[in-house]
C-alpha cells in the first residue's frame, strides 16, 4: 500500500495541472479543425494525451538528474553557490529526494487521455462509411 501511495497519491493540483495541459492542447486542436467530425476529437485526445505523457517523461528525466550539467552551466551567468559540478549534483540530489515521483500525475493523466483517444479511434474505424 505504501508503494501505491508514494506513486499515485500526490497533490490534486498536479493532476489538475496535467489535465489542464491536455485540455488546452485538445481545445486548441478542436478550435483549429472544428467540432463537427469524430476524427478531430480523436486527434485532440490523442495529441493532448501524448504531449502530457511526454511532459511527464521529461519531468522523469529531470528528476533523475539528466539536466544537471545544463543547470550548472547556466549558473555561470549568476553568482555560483557551488564550487564544481559534483557539489552542484549532490545538492540537487538532496533537494530532489524530498519530492520523489512528482512526474507520475503527468504520466497517468497523459496515458488515460491517450487511451480515450485510441478508444475513439477504434469507434471511428469500425463505423460504416457514410
Amino acid at each position: 500500500m505504501t508503494l501505491f501511495k508514494k506513486l499515485f497519491l500526490h497533490s490534486p493540483f498536479r493532476y489538475l495541472a496535467a489535465f489542464l495541459i491536455s485540455l488546452a492542447i485538445g481545445l486548441t486542436i478542436l478550435i483549429i479543425n472544428g467540432f463537427d467530425k469524430l476524427i478531430y476529437y480523436v486527434n485532440a485526445f490523442s495529441v493532448g494525451g501524448a504531449i502530457t505523457f511526454l511532459v511527464g517523461l521529461l519531468a522523469l528525466l529531470s528528476s533523475l538528474g539528466a539536466f544537471d550539467t545544463f543547470g550548472y552551466a547556466f549558473s555561470t551567468f549568476r553568482k555560483r553557490r557551488h564550487k564544481d559540478l559534483y557539489e552542484y549534483t549532490l545538492a540537487k540530489n538532496e533537494k530532489r529526494s524530498l519530492n520523489r515521483f512528482t512526474f507520475v500525475p503527468y504520466l497517468v493523466v497523459g496515458l488515460l487521455i491517450f487511451i480515450v483517444g485510441m478508444i475513439l479511434f477504434a469507434i471511428f474505424t469500425n463505423r460504416p462509411l457514410q
